[in-house]
């Protein structure tokens, strides 16, 4: 959900810093000519050798979205004369909120970057393509935040071109007012309009147009699964890699965006009576007035819908429930995963807090008791609003579930703090991502699941009570980002060199096997199969079982927690 953005070692906790063994050469990459003009990139070498690169940074894929283009669909860029130098990484789009700039920013944002390996006659050889989307609850990060270093290393050097693309955040990529007139889910516009640029112009850089796969982690995992699904995106790519990101979890996929867009709009005093009056005022607001105003309305809604602005099934960009979206469009090969406590990044180490809105402060750790768990139980999980008359035996069961089932002896404040991170991991990740892979395989989309089965202590802080491999914990391996250089242990380096093959076996061959192990996907017979990365990596049969069981269990109250529909409003699937 919000990869990317602020870890609680700080930002440069995340950002690769292994600048030192790069250099940028004097020398240009070649001129590739592209569909609307032509562009000059940099050649970059590591020390490590044999990882040289081509970059090509900050290519427009649409016009700038700015004055009377925002809030609008992006449009294609405009054709250029002579040659447009691109060896910069472009401004990060505009936040949700100012503690969230990434600077150099602009509202003209709207570009990709390009990274694919040297060749000595102008790319006429064709390599795999991943196009990366970045997290941030779709409010926050950008393209350039992990560099460019990490991707030449794990992947460029491995013969894959790799693609970086931005869209718009927040109040300017998902303000709505549910209307037609202003459309909805612009950021997925954005990303799919960057998808048809490199679908039609990713030859020229070396990359094949048929063998593309589009990978994303947290709201870029979600956003994947989203494109796979969309009429307007799905025929644009062939793979799919969901790292910690389903569409189906509430926070992806609901209609949040609305309140929270008539909310701002209301504030910046613009009449919410007349949705075009509505897009012609909000037009003249400057990117600094529209982001106090999220931050004076309330940036981190205190529900179990989590994000202020998110997605939704608008009629157009997602005609029809994802549901139905999933079971007709073209069943790619898809590989999906988890970490064991994906929410203890947020509600424990405190990070993003302007997205989140249940981190417990580390004053609170040696008093955090049953009642406070069962008091987020009734506010955000189960509150009357939810089950009516059914809502004093809903409660009863989330208790018993999470509170009673293991409780301990003593009053111990560890343990309730693990049933917290349990309960936000199950609702805002595990679950959807379960489900959303479990309806692929019921219609025979091949899906792999993984479970990042394994954490390093180094990464922690000592006196965090809740310990695990968390949201992000996949960029340690996949991006080298162990700060400690002893952290990289002979257990890290086996585990980093099983996670990156295994991508790059799927990007190559749409398989995440290798020749070191058989990684089966899921089937009818075995829905849970996943596999655990982790230094001795094997394959497992349980994933969450007891706890997808429970929440399962739970529709029998006619109201489904995972995606705030009431129960008669989902199918029935027999495997959940």
């Amino acid at each position: 959900m919000f990869s990317g953005i602020r870890f609680h070692h700080g930002l440069s906790f995340l950002i690769l810093s292994i600048v030192s063994e790069w250099s940028v050469c004097t020398k240009y990459a070649p001129v590739v000519v592209t569909k609307y003009g032509k562009v000059r990139g940099l050649m970059v070498d590591s020390d490590r050798g044999n990882e040289g690169a081509s970059l090509y940074l900050g290519i427009p894929f649409s016009q700038p979205p700015v004055g009377e283009l925002r809030y609008e669909r992006p449009k294609q860029p405009e054709k250029w004369e002579g040659i447009k130098d691109v060896q910069e990484f472009p401004p990060s789009c505009p936040p949700h909120h100012r503690s969230d700039i990434i600077p150099p920013m602009s509202e003209d944002c709207l570009y990709l970057s390009v990274l694919t390996p040297m060749q000595a006659d102008d790319y006429v050889e064709k390599y795999p393509v991943m196009v990366w989307i970045h997290g941030g609850g779709f409010g926050i990060g950008s393209a350039s935040m992990l560099g460019y270093e990490s991707f030449v290393h794990s992947f460029v050097s491995k013969s894959i071109v790799v693609v970086l693309i931005q869209y718009r955040l927040g109040p300017f990529g998902f303000f709505t007012d549910g209307s037609t007139d202003i459309a909805s889910n612009l950021g997925y516009w954005d990303m799919t309009l960057a998808l048809q640029f490199v679908h039609e112009n990713i030859a020229a850089f070396g990359g094949d147009p048929n063998q593309i796969t589009v990978a994303g982690h947290s709201a870029g995992g979600a956003a994947v699964g989203g494109l796979c699904i969309s009429p307007h995106s799905r025929d644009l790519f062939q793979q799919a890699i969901q790292m910690s990101g389903s569409p189906m979890s509430l926070w992806a996929t609901s209609d949040s965006s609305v309140k929270g867009s008539l909310e701002i709009a209301e504030y910046l005093n613009c009449s919410t009576q007349d949705s075009k009056k509505l897009k012609i005022c909000m037009k003249t607001k400057s990117i600094y007035d529209i982001m106090d105003a999220v931050s004076a309305t309330g940036s981190a809604p205190y529900s179990a819908d989590v994000i202020k602005f998110s997605p939704r099934v608008d009629g157009d960009f997602f005609p029809r429930k994802l549901d139905d979206l999933i079971k007709e469009s073209p069943k790619k090969p898809t590989l999906m995963g988890l970490a064991q406590k994906e929410s203890a990044f947020f509600v424990i180490q405190g990070n993003c807090e302007t997205l989140v809105a249940h981190i417990i402060s580390p004053a609170k750790f040696d008093h955090f008791a049953e009642s406070d768990i069962i008091k987020v139980i009734d506010e955000v999980f189960a509150p009357e609003e939810f089950f009516g008359d059914e809502t004093k035996n809903a409660r009863e069961d989330l208790y018993k579930h999470f509170v009673w089932r293991k409780h301990p002896d003593s009053n111990d404040t560890r343990f309730y703090l693990e049933m917290y991170t349990e309960i936000f991991s199950d609702v805002v990740f595990n679950v959807p991502i379960i489900r959303e892979g479990m309806l692929k395989m019921e219609n025979n989309w091949p899906v792999w699941f993984y479970l990042i089965d394994h954490f390093n202590l180094a990464t922690f802080r000592p006196d965090d009570p809740v310990k695990g491999s968390t949201h992000t914990s996949e960029f340690f391996y996949l991006f080298n980002n162990f700060t400690d250089e002893s952290a990289m242990v002979d257990d890290e380096a086996r585990m980093q060199k099983t996670m990156v093959n295994s991508l790059i076996n799927f990007i190559k061959t749409g398989n995440p096997s290798t020749n070191s192990f058989k990684w089966f996907p899921i089937s009818r017979e075995h829905p849970m199969r996943n596999f655990r990365f982790r230094p001795d990596s094997l394959m497992a049969e349980s994933f969450f079982d007891e706890n997808v069981a429970f929440w399962k269990s739970m529709e029998k109250y006619h109201y489904d927690i995972i995606d705030g529909k009431r129960k008669e409003t989902r199918p029935k699937l027999d495997e959940l």
